[in-house]
């Protein structure tokens, strides 16, 4: 997979994206969210906070590189199928030295809406939901 995320539509159309992170996947949770209702997902990392905004916008579907116990958890919770090239504990920080700062926003709940409500007041940007 070259692309960071690939969504397969539930029309069958694909979309390829490169931003770093979850910044993908709340912009389109804001600007198209009908692009996820359905949807598959590939994806590189996946962790909890990307969990949540996929089954927020309605993913069916999910293949991750990377896919961390939590995500996997919140996956099942949903009724979402997952499958992925690897699982670990904990999504670590690019730089290898900790863990994501995202997933550590989100250690203590397994809530979508607690966890998409803490990303979007973390970040309170234009693409907060």
């Amino acid at each position: 997979m070259t692309d960071k995320l690939i969504i397969t539509s539930a029309d069958g159309t694909k979309h390829a994206f490169n931003e770093m992170g979850i910044k993908s996947l709340r912009r389109i949770c804001k600007e198209s969210p009908e692009l996820l209702k359905g949807a598959s997902v590939e994806d590189i990392v996946v962790g909890k906070g990307a969990a949540a905004f996929m089954i927020y916008g309605g993913v069916v579907k999910v293949y991750a590189g990377v896919l961390s116990k939590g995500a996997k958890e919140m996956f099942a919770a949903a009724n979402v199928e997952v499958s992925c090239g690897s699982e670990v504990e904990k999504i670590i920080n690019r730089e290898g030295c900790k863990q994501c700062g995202i997933e550590s926003l989100l250690v203590d709940t397994m809530s979508v809406s607690e966890c998409v409500r803490r990303i979007s007041e973390h970040f309170n940007d234009q693409w907060s939901l």
